[in-house]
């Protein structure tokens, strides 16, 4: 699993390839976020040392982490909104947990424009999300479901979470 996402990160950041992200999809618990921050923390570490990057080609290690459920207040969304969506490196959490309340499409409606802003401008986006590729699709329609299977590289978490592990 380490290999595929190494793989994933050069393919999307450094070969130029299509991709313009992961998205790391499974169980509440099962280590996505812990991982993202991981590498946002890596990247973070990485922007002391120049010269071990940007021979790369690759422009910029500024990042934003953002949680998807902070979309839902509309004073703070605007400003979320706007730092997200030019962030070289975007660290998105908990996507599809903003729908509190399915007759508010704010959150869901900032969400879908966010991800195709950047997809359109190829930022680098890495996603954690509970849900699977369909229930993606059943919140954010087919274009985003199209966007996130073409341009993400998808990591499936698919071991139980790890606090079901520790009580056996």
């Amino acid at each position: 699993m380490l290999l595929e996402i190494c793989n994933a990160l050069t393919q999307g950041m450094i070969i130029r390839q299509p991709k313009c992200g992961l998205l790391f999809s499974g169980q509440f618990g099962t280590g996505k976020t812990t991982l993202m921050l991981g590498f946002r923390k890596f990247f973070d570490l990485l922007k002391k040392t120049p010269e071990a990057w940007t021979y790369q080609e690759i422009d910029s290690l500024e990042n934003v982490y953002v949680r998807a459920e902070d979309f839902r207040y509309p004073i703070v969304s605007y400003e979320k909104f706007l730092e997200a969506a030019s962030a070289p490196i975007l660290f998105l959490d908990n996507l599809g947990i903003e729908l509190e309340n399915p007759k508010d499409n704010l959150a869901v409606e900032l969400i879908r424009n966010l991800i195709r802003i950047r997809y359109d401008m190829r930022l680098f986006s890495m996603i954690a999300t509970p849900f699977d590729k369909q229930s993606i699709r059943e919140i954010y329609g087919n274009q985003i479901a199209s966007i996130i299977n073409d341009g993400y590289s998808v990591i499936e978490f698919d071991w139980k979470p790890f606090r079901k592990q520790s009580r056996q």
